[in-house]
């Protein structure tokens, strides 16, 4: 069986790259992945694929402007490549309004798949609010079978009452047994080191990370920030506040890492302030390495794998965040494993579960 991946990207500080790499690496023998992209990007997983057997074809970046173009370029595509697919799986829900219809006219099954809730107007303002219902429609009635990474991201599919949840489980072994890089970034080990992981952007609230860590120094002046990751309007918006607050030697830029297990083992609290999350992953890596996370509130609470997340409003005092990350520990192996069966992360059970899905959709048995 060949299934095509309809994603953004294949950044390896994506999270969603990285869910489809995390199940992508359990099931490549039994079923092989082609990736429909917007571009190439540094530092991504394309060479991993490719040694997989993978093909990636690139296609413009969908949007209003680019409408037509775009609408051209997907029908040239499943008109040359549709015959090579049982199965359409979109990640990227914005462009299913121009390949959910394409796809079914070449009498491809198509899975759509919620990585979280759609923003409102208050979050993106009324003009992309506005694109986005129009992206948006029908998008929850015309497709074969409905996925999402959590209950709350399934709530993106209004009119669906059949809506699968699959969690974004990760493998727990490679984020316990894995040395720290300390060394590597010059960090010393008695340090008290603050992560911020994944694509900084607008979402992600890069004014208050900042913000919370200077209460931090406040209470440990020689606590550090880490941030990998990218993202033009958020890096620099992230960049001034770091100027604003006097913490150019107190915050680390790292870039996008290859080795995020290591990263998260070099860490002693995950900082995640977003406006909005469906179920993000690097919040299950961090549990997965046994960090203790603090969250915003419009994070769903089950995001609370290992009970080591805490959750507070954005309204809340930045100081009562720090007091808050700097009282927390890590947990045991024990507790990791234990929290992560409880909730259905286990990575292995749930490619499986991928895989049946693969096969009802299909009708087959491969």
């Amino acid at each position: 069986m060949r299934v095509l991946q309809v994603l953004s990207s294949l950044n390896r500080l994506s999270g969603v790259a990285n869910v489809v790499m995390n199940y992508y690496r359990l099931v490549e023998e039994k079923v092989k992945f082609d990736f429909l992209l917007y571009g190439e990007v540094e530092e991504s997983f394309a060479e991993e694929v490719e040694r997989y057997g993978s093909r990636i074809y690139y296609i413009p970046k969908f949007g209003i402007a680019s409408y037509r173009r775009y609408q051209k370029e997907i029908k040239k595509f499943f008109r040359e490549h549709g015959n090579q697919y049982e199965i359409v799986h979109i990640h990227e829900i914005m462009s299913q309004r121009v390949i959910l219809p394409i796809a079914k006219k070449c009498g491809l099954k198509v899975v759509m798949h919620s990585h979280g809730p759609f923003p409102d107007s208050k979050m993106v303002g009324f003009a992309k609010a506005m694109r986005n219902r129009f992206l948006l429609k029908g998008f929850d009635r015309n497709a074969d079978y409905y996925l999402a990474c959590s209950a709350h991201a399934a709530k993106a599919f209004k009119r669906q009452k059949q809506v699968t949840v699959l969690n974004n489980g990760v493998d727990i072994d490679r984020y316990i047994d894995v040395p720290d890089m300390r060394n590597e970034l010059g960090i010393s080990k008695d340090a008290f080191v603050v992560g911020c992981v994944g694509r900084i952007t607008r979402q992600k609230n890069p004014t208050a990370i900042i913000e919370i860590f200077s209460e931090v120094k406040k209470i440990d002046g020689g606590s550090l920030l880490v941030v990998a990751g990218s993202g033009d309007d958020g890096m620099a918006e992230m960049a001034a506040a770091v100027k604003q607050h006097n913490l150019d030697n107190s915050v680390k830029f790292i870039g996008n890492c290859k080795t995020i297990p290591a990263l998260m083992k070099s860490l002693d609290a995950m900082l995640m302030p977003s406006l909005w999350e469906g179920l993000p992953v690097v919040l299950v890596e961090a549990q997965a390495a046994g960090l203790p996370c603090y969250c915003s509130d419009n994070i769903p609470q089950e995001a609370n794998l290992t009970g080591n997340v805490k959750f507070l409003s954005l309204e809340t005092g930045f100081d009562i965040w720090a007091k808050e990350i700097r009282s927390g520990h890590r947990i045991s192996r024990q507790e990791i494993y234990d929290g992560f069966l409880k909730t259905g992360y286990e990575l292995k059970h749930n490619a499986e579960v991928l895989l049946d899905i693969y096969r009802e959709v299909a009708g087959s048995e491969a």
